[in-house]
Order: C-alpha cells, then sequence, then structure tokens
C-alpha cells in the first residue's frame, strides 16, 4: 500500500502538470476557457486510499481565470500563477481572517442532503473526516450551470481527473447529478477518452464501471423530496456492497418492496405529465398576456415568461432578434443581474442565448398540480426577489 509520504509526492507530481494544463487552456483564445478553475477537498489532508470519492460535473460559479489570478483570496494564485497548491488545497478560496469555502464545507446546502443518502452506511462518519474523503469533478473549469461546459473542454481536462482517481483509488466512488454526468461519460468514452458503461438502477440512480471502478450515480441532494431522498437512502447500502457485474436489479426490487417504495422503483415513468396547454391557462389566470401572442406572459414590468413546450422561457418583452447578444453594450438593461438570479438563485437553464433562462417543467414536481403551484410561487418569488434587487425595467 502507498504510504502518505508517496501519495503526496504523487499528488504533487500531479497538481504540477494538472496546473499547467489549465493554465494553457484557460490561457489560448482558442479554446474559449477563460474560465476561474479549481478543486474542492483538501487534498495535503488526505493519509491513504480515500474510503470515499464525490465528483460532480464541474463546479457551479462564475468568474474568470484572469480575474481569479488578480483576487488575493486566491493566495496561492495570487502569489504565483504556476503553484501547485492552488490545486492540492482545494476550494481554499477566503477572505483575510475568514474560513476558506472547503472549511465550510459540513455547512454547504447540499451537504445535509448527503448526509441523509448515506444515513444508512457506514460512509456517514467518512463526510466529517478531511483524511478519508476525496470531493471533485470532472473538469475543474466552473460555470453557472453543469450544461455550460462544453465535451470538447472536458475531453481536455478529464484526463487529469481520471490520473486523480488513478493515483487515489478510492474505495467508492459517487458521481453527483449521475444522469447528467454519466450520460456525458458515456459520449466521452465513445471518443475514446475512457472506458465507461452503465445501468439504470431506479429512478435516476445507476451503477456504471469507469476505467474498470465501479461507481454510482445519484442526483444532486439540493431541492430532492423525500421520497427520492429516501429511495436513495434505502438502495445506496446495497450499491455499495456490490460490483457493476455482480449487481442484481432483483435486489432492488425487494428492498423497495420491503421499505414499501415499490411504486418509487416500479412505476418510475407513470408521473403525469403536464403540457403547454395547461401551463399557458395556468399563466392567463396570473398574469397579463403579451398582445397578439398565445404563450407569452408579463409577469414583471419588462419580462415575459414563454409557456413553451416543455419549459418556462424567461426574457425581456419585445426584445429585437432572435437572441440576446454577445457585446453587452447593446444589452437591455439588467440583463447579466437578472441572468445571475434565475441560474443562481432559481437554477435556470441560461445555455440557450435567445432567453435569459430557462427550466424544464419536469423540474417543478412530479404531479401536474404540484408544477402549477411551484411555477407560480417560483415566478411571484422571482418577482419579490426583482423588486428587492430595485430592478426597475
Amino acid at each position: 500500500m502507498t504510504n502518505n509520504f508517496d501519495l503526496q509526492k504523487q499528488l504533487y507530481d500531479w497538481a504540477v502538470t494538472t496546473m499547467s494544463n489549465y493554465i494553457c487552456l484557460a490561457s489560448d483564445p482558442c479554446n474559449n476557457a477563460d474560465f476561474a478553475f479549481y478543486t474542492q477537498s483538501d487534498l495535503t489532508k488526505l493519509t491513504g486510499r480515500p474510503k470515499l470519492c464525490i465528483i460532480g460535473i464541474n463546479p457551479g460559479s462564475t468568474g474568470s481565470f484572469s480575474d481569479q489570478c488578480q483576487n488575493q483570496n486566491w493566495s496561492y494564485l495570487f502569489e504565483d500563477i504556476h503553484s501547485p497548491n492552488h490545486i492540492l488545497k482545494g476550494n481554499y478560496c477566503h477572505a483575510d481572517g475568514e474560513p476558506s469555502s472547503w472549511e465550510l464545507h459540513t455547512k454547504w446546502k447540499y451537504w445535509s442532503g448527503l448526509r441523509r443518502y448515506f444515513a444508512n452506511t457506514s460512509l456517514l462518519k467518512v463526510l466529517d473526516e478531511d483524511d478519508g474523503i476525496l470531493v471533485t469533478n470532472a473538469s475543474f473549469f466552473n460555470t453557472p450551470k453543469a450544461n455550460a461546459i462544453s465535451n470538447e473542454l472536458l475531453c481536455k481536462t478529464l484526463p487529469d481527473t481520471l490520473r486523480l482517481i488513478d493515483i487515489t483509488s478510492p474505495e467508492t466512488i459517487v458521481f453527483l447529478s449521475g444522469k447528467a454526468c454519466f450520460g456525458r461519460l458515456s459520449r466521452l468514452s465513445k471518443l475514446g477518452i475512457c472506458d465507461f458503461e452503465f445501468k439504470n438502477v431506479a429512478e435516476n440512480i445507476f451503477i456504471g464501471k469507469l476505467n474498470g471502478r465501479t461507481c454510482i450515480g445519484v442526483p444532486h441532494p439540493t431541492y430532492r423530496s423525500n421520497a427520492e431522498i429516501t429511495l436513495i437512502a434505502t438502495v445506496l447500502p446495497y450499491l455499495l456492497s456490490t460490483s457493476y457485474e455482480q449487481f442484481d436489479d432483483n435486489q432492488i426490487k425487494m428492498l423497495c418492496m420491503t421499505q414499501n417504495i415499490k411504486s418509487i422503483h416500479c412505476n418510475k415513468n407513470n408521473a403525469q405529465a403536464i403540457n403547454q396547454a395547461d401551463v399557458i391557462q395556468l399563466l392567463s389566470k396570473h398574469y397579463s398576456k403579451i398582445p397578439n401572442e398565445q404563450k407569452r406572459f408579463e409577469f414583471y414590468n419588462g419580462l415575459e415568461a414563454t409557456a413553451d413546450k416543455d419549459s418556462i422561457n424567461i426574457r425581456h418583452k419585445g426584445i429585437k432578434g432572435k437572441a440576446y447578444s454577445n457585446d453587452l453594450s447593446v444589452q437591455p438593461q439588467f440583463t447579466e443581474e437578472i441572468r445571475n438570479l434565475l441560474v443562481g438563485k432559481f437554477h435556470f437553464d441560461n445555455s440557450d442565448n435567445a432567453w435569459i433562462g430557462c427550466k424544464k417543467y419536469k423540474e417543478y414536481g412530479k404531479n401536474i398540480e404540484d408544477i402549477k403551484l411551484n411555477i407560480i410561487n417560483e415566478l411571484n418569488n422571482m418577482v419579490h426577489q426583482l423588486e428587492t434587487l430595485h430592478i426597475k425595467l
């Protein structure tokens, strides 16, 4: 077994080459990759093989690498752009006299969700052990939403994360946003970037094999329903005890039946779907319809909500052209502030520049009444937040 000195030496060498790769990618305009980058857990705290490795697609935040280099809160990078400590020390960003982001990780909202996921396993206590946990991402470049990072950039950065996994050899690997993560890994596997295959376990829970290592994919714990958390907590002990090759779907069915959650697993495709006409009718009861438009409603002075085929889409009322310009100087007023609110607080997708943000109906609930209630509540909450920010269009 690798001793601590050897492990830290390998991690240091890995950090040197990884920093070089990321700096090259971020500094070359051809890559369109001027994104801030960082890892999560403090790798210098690892004393041996991690008991648990948690991997996301990429950090969900904003900011460029060029700005990050000028930010004294990223002290290692600020002092030396090539410092391997920027990669080794994790999410170490902090103001003078304040704890770092990683030092506060046990207070992160989604960390309490992880505790509920692992409640029936021996890994629960590992969530509080810096020397036994590795938290990282498939790519260290940050974007507001995971789908904003391109497959091209993942192709160039995933190998660094795979080398980190090889060096540390975690006992258990769990991917958050498992469905999206496994989908991206599957596409990269077809390009020869990695060797990956997976199976669906139940709803949005998966088991896979990445470069020969069994891994588990679960939904990101933020905003999970009690039913989803119960299902994950029920099947996770079995998934942790088996391998990809030995996985038995009958074991999952038996677990669900024993815990009286058979319907969640067996009827996972029977959730009631809401259609566009339902949402148009809903919005018409609460907001003013845009003249000569059938599916667009002004829900806030100057902003319209569009009931699209499968999503709520937000944009300025009467914006000219089919898309928002990349030139911020000609953007409608407050576009960036509104986009940051939609993406950061309300988890809208902003990958389609025809809109400030979009959100799928299915993200609002699993039955029609819940979806209707949550759409209106969220739009009203959005209005309140806009008023609080004194955004008057």
